[in-house]
């Protein structure tokens, strides 16, 4: 149509499609496209948030590539000083955890500082690199431990513990199904010796990580309403692996735990009859205790250990030795043990054979830090579990 001289022209309307029923159709503005753009990015990134939750508790719990490094000709002291692909994972997840973190990055510097003491703890596990044995190890790890502190703060300022506990569990779930089906249908990688490694590089460390999983996924069975069974069957294979495992204090910890659950019941029950009860259970520990220490020497050998704990009482009393050398501050962060070298060479002269730690945490943390850094670790323990 041509308008007329001086006539404004009718201004041209978008084309809409119709329907079958010929209602028009209009096509989305660029506003809403935008919005929608934006939700699927933010549910891209809520899903790309979970699997790096899940995949961190996984590797950083020394799962399966560890195992595949050793199987593939990696020697052990290889992977203790540190493989590079191990490293370079590590150092991935901690620059991911960063990222994630700035994206909230409020939350995140609030989550830094409401710890202030572990942060004094990772600042002395840098500052001990000026009085360590052996200060390039202890600056790498130190950095290390500072970058996990990172992945930390992010889980604490990304996720409420509930939620957190989820994808936590998902991936021991995930760890634990993994160690069942290497167990049974590939051996030679999951089973040593007759004792279970499943996914990991030694039975221990399959024991107490199955430990953690048989308890948080038994606490989500508890707490769930949908797929109760599945997080049962997950929680009992757990279960199962500590015990394939042979790991003595990882099922004596099971048992522990299996031993409280009644207790945390009986507490919602009415007074009337939950003082009985906890009477009754009192009498019965202080029992089994006296039995226990009765017969010490003769239930310790059904496990096939002595009095000494295979041995461990012996490498605590040489390495505390060692700590009283340098009591205040250590042999800096990751240092003390060295093989035959160091101080580390000291206890293996005095307990007769190669040891690679303490078998103890906090003697472990008294050795490379002091006992200054055994009390910032303490404090700070205690800190964070008064605020949960």
């Amino acid at each position: 149509m041509i308008a007329k001289p001086g006539t404004r022209p009718f201004p041209r309307q978008p084309m809409a499609s119709r329907h079958g029923d010929g209602a028009p159709v209009v096509e989305p503005s660029g506003e809403s496209r935008h919005e929608r753009m934006r939700a699927m990015l933010g549910r891209l990134l809520r899903a790309a948030e979970a699997l790096f939750v899940v995949l961190a508790v996984f590797l950083f719990s020394h799962a399966l590539v560890p195992l595949l490094l050793r199987k593939s000709g990696h020697v052990t002291s290889d992977l203790q000083e540190g493989n590079a692909l191990m490293r370079n994972i590590f150092l991935s997840l901690q620059v991911l955890a960063v990222v994630f973190g700035m994206m909230r990055w409020r939350e995140f510097m609030r989550a830094l500082l409401a710890h202030r003491l572990t942060l004094a703890l990772v600042a002395l596990a840098l500052a001990s690199v000026l009085w360590s044995q052996a200060p390039d190890l202890t600056l790498r790890r130190s950095i290390a431990l500072l970058g996990s502190t990172l992945v930390g703060a992010y889980l604490a300022c990304r996720y409420p513990l509930r939620s957190l506990v989820v994808w936590v569990g998902t991936a021991f779930g995930l760890a634990a199904a993994m160690s069942l089906v290497l167990g049974v249908l590939v051996p030679d990688y999951g089973v040593s010796g007759g004792m279970w490694r499943g996914i990991y590089t030694h039975k221990n460390t399959l024991g107490q990580m199955m430990v953690l999983a048989a308890v948080v996924l038994f606490l989500l069975w508890k707490d769930a309403t949908r797929h109760r069974w599945i997080l049962l069957a997950a929680s009992g294979v757990a279960a199962l692996l500590v015990v394939l495992s042979t790991s003595t204090s990882a099922l004596l910890f099971l048992i522990a735990f299996g031993a409280l659950v009644p207790l945390y019941a009986a507490l919602s029950w009415k007074q009337t009859v939950l003082v009985p009860v906890l009477c009754f259970m009192m009498v019965l520990g202080v029992g089994t205790a006296t039995v226990l220490l009765a017969y010490s020497e003769a239930l310790v050998s059904v496990f096939g250990k002595d009095l000494t704990l295979t041995g461990r009482t012996d490498i605590w009393e040489a390495v505390f030795s060692s700590i009283l050398n340098r009591p205040w501050l250590g042999y800096g962060f990751s240092a003390f043990w060295l093989g035959r070298s160091g101080e580390s060479a000291e206890v293996f002269r005095t307990v007769g054979y190669a040891v690679i730690h303490s078998h103890n945490g906090f003697i472990d943390i008294a050795a490379d830090l002091g006992f200054v850094g055994l009390t910032l670790f303490l404090a700070g323990f205690a800190s964070t579990a008064a605020r949960a």
